[in-house]
């Protein structure tokens, strides 16, 4: 009964909302050609974000490494004929970085291979476009070099809304994690990631993640759902539960939902349930980034509860 009730009120906001001006938002990482079980993809946070916030109506734009190589420029103008404005670093590389994703049967992830083609050293020595950065509402820092993501960190203003989803970078580099972290309005791991925080003793408990009281934390752990960290305590919110085809862009898809969410003027509690709503129809197709079909199932799904 309460959920219904929460359903509700999310319908409500949700047609209030479209009347809002609409938020921009400038996601930042990287643009990686995936491979999953042989089939080629673009791919990575950064990417799936833009293409996935910009299908459900955000003004997007992807700041990233570019490629000169044929199948790079491809992939770039695919990105492009979607709405979303494409920006270069000053680095370039020949080709694009590549991640082979092995799939199980069951839709979970069993193993992959990077190649990072220069990925790394075309971050560490790009600069950080400060005047493009500052011009957006909200900012999506995903996975990339965490020296980099650390400089863009110090650039944005108070204004901005910093989402920061660094990924398996937690693993690399915890210390430089928790340095860009404090700068960040939401910070995004798994439960995996969180544990690892712990156990190489940064924090204790997911309070200790909060470094002023307007930040917030969300900690994803799969089936059993996400918990949202903010100064009033920790609230837990249970997974959609369905048959998964592919997981590997749910967590992409519930960051996108939430800033998506948070663009129209819903609260959290709104935007955590249509994060979880949007990552339980992406794991039941093949691929991280949503069409125009799942994006008006996903508003639809809402609307009808």
């Amino acid at each position: 009964m309460a959920w219904k009730k929460t359903y509700g009120t999310i319908c409500f906001v949700i047609i209030w909302s479209f009347m809002q001006e609409n938020k921009k938002i400038l996601s930042i990482g990287s643009l990686v050609i995936d491979r999953i079980n042989g089939k080629k993809r673009p791919g990575g946070e950064a990417t799936n974000v833009a293409v996935n916030t910009q299908r459900l109506g955000v003004d997007a734009s992807l700041l990233t490494v570019a490629a000169r190589s044929p199948e790079s420029v491809v992939l770039q103008e695919e990105i492009e004929a979607l709405g979303v404005s494409f920006f270069a670093l000053s680095q370039v590389l020949e080709k694009l970085p590549e991640c082979h994703i092995y799939m199980g049967a069951d839709g979970k992830e069993e193993g992959y291979d990077w190649i990072d083609n220069g990925l790394e050293s075309a971050y560490a020595t790009s600069e950080v476009p400060v005047s493009l950065v500052q011009a957006y509402q909200t900012v999506y820092l995903a996975a990339c070099e965490p020296g980099f993501a650390y400089r863009v960190s110090q650039q944005v203003q108070s204004h901005q809304t910093v989402v920061f989803n660094p990924g398996t970078r937690i693993y690399e580099d915890p210390g430089m994690f928790m340095q860009t972290h404090r700068q960040s309005s939401i910070t995004f791991m798994n439960q995996s990631e969180f544990d690892h925080l712990q156990v190489k003793k940064y924090v204790r408990t997911e309070e200790d993640l909060l470094y002023s009281s307007e930040q917030m934390v969300i900690i994803t752990a799969g089936k059993n759902g996400a918990r949202l960290v903010t100064k009033e305590g920790i609230k837990n919110y249970p997974a959609q539960l369905v048959p998964a085809i592919d997981e590997t862009g749910a967590g992409d898809s519930f960051a996108s939902a939430v800033i998506w969410a948070l663009g129209r003027g819903l609260e959290m509690d709104a935007a955590m349930v249509s994060a979880s709503i949007l990552a339980s129809l992406v794991v039941q197709r093949v691929g991280a980034q949503i069409d125009a079909e799942t994006a008006a199932h996903f508003i639809q799904q809402i609307v009808n509860q």
